[in-house]
């Protein structure tokens, strides 16, 4: 979805730029976006990382696009302000990279309860483009419209 959202904001630009030039390069675009991420991110000192423990009987999901901005709407392409990034790692762990002062900062661990595991399920939903998983059927059936 990052990729086709990429495309369309280069097609649909001030200066368009035909997708199928972006999409020769996207390889190195990827690399180059992704390694100024994990730079900007480690040296940014406001951001820090927190495992969430899935404390529910709903197991955490994942999908196509595993690793998220919460703070993204998916339901449209618009330009984002604010970022915090979220990451399944299994139906009981996921990650969360936040610069969010909400919660404890000396906290590495954080319970989540099922009202949060379905906010973040809904949000890998949201963000998928084709595909989602998850520990147990019923809960893909939920997302089955």
């Amino acid at each position: 979805m990052i990729k086709n959202n990429v495309l369309k904001s280069f097609a649909s630009g001030p200066i368009p730029i035909n997708p199928t030039l972006i999409e020769n390069v996207w390889s190195v675009l990827y690399f180059v976006f992704a390694t100024n991420l994990a730079i900007s991110l480690s040296s940014n000192k406001d951001f820090r990382l927190l495992l969430l423990k899935n404390n529910s009987a709903l197991p955490f999901i994942t999908g196509d696009q595993p690793v998220i901005n919460t703070q993204a709407n998916y339901s449209v392409y618009e330009e984002t302000k604010e970022f915090e990034l979220y990451y399944p790692l299994s139906p009981s762990l996921a990650l969360l990279i936040t610069n969010s002062k909400t919660r404890n900062s000396n906290q590495s661990t954080y319970a989540v309860q099922e009202s949060e595991v379905t906010m973040y399920n809904n949000l890998i939903y949201k963000a998928s483009d084709e595909q989602l998983y998850a520990s147990d059927e019923n809960v893909l059936n939920s997302f089955v419209r």
